[in-house]
C-alpha cells in the first residue's frame, strides 16, 4: 500500500511538473477552488494564507492535502469546514512555488486532485540610481544604464522616458527586469 502511495505522489508531481513546463500550474482541470491571502503575488518575508476548497461530486473529503513544489506539506493546516482547509506560512521567502491541493475520499483508492496555482514573492524595485545615457560618435543609437538596485524577484518593468527637443513629445519605452541597459537608433525619434 505504501508503494502504491508514492507511486501516485509521483504520479501527481509528473503531471504538475509536466503543467508548469507546458504553460503553468493554471491548465489544471480544477474539482474546487485554491486561493491565497494576501495574494498570489507578495513582498518576501510576508505571512501568508492558502485556502483549498473541495467540490468533487460524490465525495465528502475525509482530509485535504497541501503540495509545494510537489512535496506534502505536514504542518500548519487548519480544517476550516468539510470541504475547506488552510495552509499557513509564517515569513515566506521562497521567489517561487507551484502549490497544489489534493482530498482524501472515502471509497477512492487515490488521493484527487483539486486544483493548484503559482505563487511569487519578491520586493519592491528601489528607484533606479547612477542613470546615465550616452550617444557614441556616430553611431546613432543612444544607450541609457542604471542602476536597478536588489533584486526583486517578481517581473519588474522599468520605464525609458525621452524626449524630443524639437517639440518635446515624449516616448516611452518598457524595459524588463533582466536589462538595466536600454539602447535605440535615432533615427526612430527623429522621422
Amino acid at each position: 500500500m505504501n508503494q502504491v502511495t508514492i507511486q501516485w505522489d509521483a504520479v501527481i508531481a509528473l503531471y504538475i511538473l509536466f503543467s508548469w513546463c507546458h504553460g503553468g500550474i493554471t491548465n489544471i482541470n480544477c474539482s474546487g477552488h485554491i486561493w491565497v491571502e494576501p495574494a498570489t503575488i507578495f513582498k518576501m518575508g510576508m505571512n501568508i494564507s492558502i485556502y483549498c476548497q473541495a467540490a468533487i461530486k460524490n465525495c465528502q473529503p475525509r482530509k485535504l492535502h497541501f503540495y509545494k513544489n510537489g512535496i506534502k506539506e505536514r504542518f500548519q493546516i487548519t480544517r476550516i469546514n468539510k470541504t475547506t482547509a488552510r495552509l499557513w506560512y509564517k515569513n515566506f521567502l521562497e521567489p517561487h512555488a507551484s502549490m497544489y491541493c489534493t482530498a482524501e475520499c472515502p471509497k477512492h483508492f487515490q488521493e484527487t486532485l483539486i486544483c493548484g496555482k503559482d505563487i511569487s514573492s519578491g520586493y519592491p524595485p528601489d528607484i533606479p540610481d547612477e542613470v546615465t545615457c550616452v550617444i557614441y560618435e556616430y553611431s546613432g543609437n543612444m544607450t541609457c544604464t542604471w542602476n536597478a538596485g536588489k533584486l526583486t524577484y517578481i517581473d519588474t518593468k522599468y520605464v525609458v522616458h525621452v524626449k524630443r527637443l524639437k517639440n518635446l513629445t515624449p516616448i516611452l519605452h518598457m524595459c524588463n527586469s533582466q536589462n538595466s541597459t536600454w539602447s535605440q537608433t535615432l533615427s526612430t525619434y527623429f522621422k
